[in-house]
Order: structure tokens, then sequence, then C-alpha cells
């Protein structure tokens, strides 16, 4: 279970980290 929770929580940073640098681009 922790390993498919750390396997979820990689993959929201990486969609948080994606909405970040679209933002910065687009300023």
């Amino acid at each position: 279970m922790e390993m498919i929770s750390d396997a979820i929580d990689d993959v929201l940073d990486k969609d948080e980290a994606e909405e970040e640098t679209e933002e910065l681009t687009n300023q």
C-alpha cells in the first residue's frame, strides 16, 4: 500500500510541476 501511495504522490507531483512550468511559460 505504501509503495502505491508513493507512486501516486510522484504522479501528482509531476502534474503540479507541469502546471507550474506552464504558468511560468505563459508569463
